[in-house]
């Protein structure tokens, strides 16, 4: 321990020898590697700052992008619906106008039926056609049922 205080004193009396300016270059030396260690966390940091800046903006516009996307979701799925609907409306059309043609086809041959009256064949030929469309029909409507159910 006496060979420790002695080196310790040896040191002290070493600086206490050396010249002012000596001391200063010294500090002066420490400073400038702290200024350039300094400088290069600045550095390192700004970088970070810039790329973090750079993330925060493509976050921004994949944010803006989702809600966009959103959005023409909900006006699609709206414009789908509404389709939907007015498809709904012309079928129930299409199956009124089909029930009224069949009413008709119905109520003209139960006429000529208890008439007893003959038809003329151009009207027999159009009926059968009237017929043959009906059937047409149906079968194409049972079709789309089938197409859009289909069985398990």
């Amino acid at each position: 321990q006496s060979e420790v205080i002695s080196c310790e004193q040896q040191l002290a009396a070493e600086r206490r020898s050396l010249p002012i300016w000596a001391q200063r270059c010294v500090w002066r030396d420490e400073l400038d590697a702290r200024a350039n260690q300094l400088e290069r966390i600045s550095l390192q940091f700004d970088s970070a700052k810039r790329s973090l800046d750079g993330a925060n903006e493509e976050l921004q516009w994949q944010a803006t992008s989702a809600e966009a996307l959103r959005m023409r979701l909900a006006d699609v799925l709206c414009a789908a619906q509404a389709e939907e609907t007015k498809t709904e409306m012309l079928k129930a059309e299409c199956r009124q106008g089909q029930r009224s043609v069949e009413e008709l086809l119905a109520e003209l041959v139960g006429e000529r039926q208890e008439s007893g009256e003959e038809m003329h064949p151009s009207t027999v030929r159009r009926l059968r056609e009237v017929e043959w469309l009906m059937e047409t029909i149906r079968a194409c409507e049972m079709a789309e049922t089938y197409d859009s159910n289909p069985p398990p």
